[in-house]
């Protein structure tokens, strides 16, 4: 006699095919979704006004980072004095200006002063002996500019070198004296036949 087929076991194995069916669809749809979501953020206006979005940030955040360092850079600046120093044209040297004295002060970025002070006093010695190599070579039309222009440009230049920082905002020259050559009380002639080309500095 023929057994009858179990309903419940039939109804088992029919089951997960029919969950797995009735699945199908719902992840497809779900893909369409995605898709459709995809599409939407996407899409060339929207992308067009995120791109620009993110551009203008980025602009205003440029322009607040130059606005600050433009700020910092005119912000009043410290100043610093190196001491005196002195210049003697050489015998060769036919200029109008026979000898120099003055104080030199060294104005600094606010921004690195610190580091600028640091430096300055751990290579005072090496700063200072770069001002007199230079007023060494120095020649006598150097100081018949009234501004002092050039030479203090070189100046700046050769200080920020020697503390590996650009830190000088600005050299100021103070208690400015010169000795004209051809004076009756020390001619050009009289005082290079008799004294070497550089006329010591007061180390003060």
């Amino acid at each position: 006699m023929a057994e009858k087929p179990d309903d419940s076991k039939a109804a088992e194995a029919a089951g997960p095919a029919e969950a797995g069916g009735s699945g199908e669809p719902k992840t497809a749809e779900k893909g369409r979704s995605l898709g459709r979501w995809l599409g939407r953020v996407f899409d060339r206006p929207l992308l067009g006004a995120l791109l620009i979005a993110s551009l203008a940030g980025h602009l205003v955040g440029y322009g607040y980072h130059r606005l600050s360092l433009s700020m910092a850079l005119s912000a009043p600046t410290a100043e610093i004095s190196l001491g005196s120093f002195c210049f003697q044209a050489a015998p060769d040297d036919r200029g109008r200006v026979a000898r120099a004295r003055f104080s030199l002060h060294l104005a600094l970025l606010s921004h690195v002063e610190s580091a600028a002070r640091q430096r300055l006093a751990a290579r005072k010695y090496r700063v200072r002996q770069s001002v007199e190599q230079l007023l060494r070579a120095a020649r006598s039309g150097d100081f018949e500019d009234p501004a002092l222009e050039g030479l203090k440009a070189r100046l700046q230049q050769q200080i920020n070198q020697v503390i590996d920082l650009k830190a000088v905002a600005e050299v100021i020259i103070t208690d400015f004296r010169v000795e004209r050559a051809g004076r009756s009380e020390g001619t050009a002639t009289a005082t290079a036949s008799s004294e070497p080309g550089w006329w010591q500095a007061d180390s003060g």
